[in-house]
């Protein structure tokens, strides 16, 4: 029977953000049983993976774990307990007493590590999140991404020490110019750039060979569990980057009372913004002037450009963003296609839907998509999902053609040169078969998809959707 045992790490947490590296100094304690505990030191009985702005280090947390590796093998630690002001974990491997050559990493946090079994230390991904989740002293400690240096050993390890480094980079951002005391959500973007989302690390170097593999943001999102004010420092954590001469970035503020304060900045000749892994990069945005944007309201004209609609629906996704979607004014009975053709349109997203139509295809023979993306740039024939949202916005929940809502919807259309909403079966992108789509029944109390053939004429009305935030 094989024998387990753990290994053991006592490290203190002396991360000064003067150095570009964080460090984590270990110290060994003797085993006592079959398996050793690891031991990581803390500064304070309830610390926390946060930026100690008094002491201007970063701490150790009970909430933390690692994954730790052995060769190409690799377990999660538990996480960690605080005792008299230390923090302990502990991780296992099987007893290994033939081979002669061992070589121990780890990364932290074990939660943004993407595990598959086909995982190697020279090729591990790891995820850092666009949305994080801050307070005002400190950033997420899940976006931020510690490697181990390689340790290595002729023999199996009960005792661990390891050097830690940090290798995304800390921002710290200061807003000017503003007295609002509701701020819920802050977005930094970067057009271009790649902020967040999944890297590739070479555990044995101790480097990331690719940022934002597969995978990436230009964005970072920053919550907060209450209400903060614009005099607030505000920290998140970065892929390494560099803003140069003319490049742009911009910063919203999203309110509790649906208003966001949006800043677009472009750098000026002789200016740079470098975000480099382990150090913390400190800048400001001034809003002075700047004023509230307001949601769009559902059932009211929206106009902007070549877009004209009626606002039916302002959302927000698994991603934090924020949509206002738009009905067009008016609609038309169209077949959806006149060839019967499998286009793969399975999606909830309407735009995927009728990009999938038209990609490489006759656009006459495909009356619908054709006629809602000839409303220009951003049009689309919406999903069977979409249209659903649509008909409980119009009845308001009520699932009712009769309803004073729906009346209001109407009218708003009439008085603006549109056309009404009709009691019947509106198309929608979505296909269930080469000859069969997916058709919403707009009647009293309900809400169904039905399939029906491809050349049959049914109702059509075009969607455009823009992200508010």
């Amino acid at each position: 029977m094989k024998r387990v045992f753990n290994l053991l790490i006592l490290a203190s947490t002396l991360t000064t953000l003067s150095s570009c590296d964080v460090e984590i100094n270990s110290l060994v304690t003797p085993a006592t049983q079959e398996y050793n505990i690891i031991k990581i030191t803390s500064e304070q009985d309830e610390s926390r993976t946060y930026l100690n702005t008094n002491a201007m280090r970063a701490e150790w947390s009970a909430d933390d774990s690692l994954v730790v590796f052995e060769n190409n093998n690799y377990t999660e630690t538990s996480k960690t307990t605080i005792n008299a002001g230390k923090a302990s974990f502990e991780a296992a491997f099987f007893t290994d007493n033939t081979s002669t050559n061992f070589s121990y990493n780890a990364i932290y946090p074990a939660s943004n590590f993407y595990k598959s079994s086909s995982v190697s230390a020279n090729a591990v991904t790891i995820n850092m999140p666009n949305r994080q989740k801050a307070t005002t002293t400190s950033y997420d400690p899940a976006s931020d991404i510690l490697i181990a240096q390689e340790v290595n050993s002729e023999s199996q390890l009960s005792e661990l020490n390891l050097r830690f480094k940090r290798v995304v980079a800390l921002a710290k951002m200061n807003i000017t110019g503003l007295s609002v005391n509701n701020i819920k959500e802050i977005r930094f973007i970067a057009p271009g750039k790649s902020l967040a989302g999944y890297m590739v690390a070479n555990l044995s170097t101790g480097q990331v060979t690719k940022y934002g593999a597969d995978k990436s943001y230009d964005s970072i999102n920053i919550a907060y569990d209450t209400t903060i004010s614009a005099s607030q420092t505000i920290y998140f954590n970065t892929f390494p980057f560099e803003l140069l001469q003319g490049d742009s970035f911009t910063v919203e503020l999203l309110c509790s009372n649906d208003t966001i304060y949006r800043k677009n900045i472009t750098l000026d000749t002789g200016r740079s913004l470098s975000f480099e892994a382990g150090c913390m990069t400190s800048f400001q945005v001034n809003f002075k002037g700047i004023l509230p944007e307001l949601f769009p309201e559902p059932c009211t004209l929206y106009q902007k450009g070549n877009v004209e609609g009626v606002v039916y629906n302002v959302s927000k996704d698994n991603n934090g963003n924020i949509w206002c979607y738009i009905m067009s004014m008016d609609e038309e009975d169209l077949q959806w296609s006149l060839e019967n053709v499998w286009c793969n349109c399975i999606s909830s997203r309407g735009d995927w839907n009728t990009a999938d139509i038209l990609n490489g295809r006759i656009a006459e023979l495909y009356p619908a998509a054709s006629w809602c993306v000839a409303h220009g740039d951003g049009w689309f024939m919406p999903s069977s999902a979409e249209l659903n949202t649509m008909w409980k916005a119009i009845t308001d929940g009520a699932l009712d053609f009769k309803t004073e809502k729906v009346a209001e919807y109407n009218k708003l259309l009439e008085d603006n040169g549109g056309e009404p909403f009709c009691e019947t079966f509106y198309i929608s992108s979505n296909e269930t078969s080469e000859d069969l789509v997916e058709v919403v029944a707009f009647m009293a109390e309900r809400v169904v998809c039905l399939s029906s053939a491809k050349s049959d004429v049914y109702s059509v009305r075009a969607v455009y959707r823009f992200k508010i935030f």
